[in-house]
């Protein structure tokens, strides 16, 4: 039998609602320990000061733009996850290492904007279907 690495579980995606009243800060949590980055990665791809990211943990809920950068994440990471068969690991990786197609910028870099984050999620498409990049 083939050792194979546990299924991962997709990340909770704040929905439209949650969104707009503030979701649960914890998501920037799951986002740091899941990509197993630092806080000033985090804050550089969300978008959010440190300061105000501690003081929004603390708070335990985020703003409505904050809450949209950090859905945007999560909806970059469990695209990857997909891809990648649940395989954990494998998305992290992906995800950390210099991409051509997005200009040399590693995924994680290049998901700081709304563009950015579609063109990672296209990336992902266009593997996914066989299509060249």
């Amino acid at each position: 039998m083939k050792n194979e690495a546990p299924r991962a579980e997709p990340l909770s995606v704040p929905d439209l609602e949650e969104i707009r009243g503030g979701a649960s800060a914890s998501i920037l949590s799951e986002l740091k320990r899941l990509l197993s980055i630092s806080d000033l990665e985090l804050v550089a791809v969300v978008g959010i000061p440190r300061q105000t990211m501690l003081r929004r943990l603390k708070q335990g809920r985020l703003t409505r733009h904050e809450s949209d950068r950090a859905a945007r994440l999560a909806r970059v990471y469990n695209a990857a996850l997909e891809f990648f068969d649940y395989n954990h690991e494998s998305t992290v990786h992906w995800l950390k290492h210099s991409n051509p197609a997005l200009g040399g910028e590693t995924p994680l870099e290049h998901s700081d904007t709304e563009v950015g984050a579609e063109e990672v999620l296209t990336v992902l498409h266009r593997l996914a279907h066989g299509i060249p990049l």
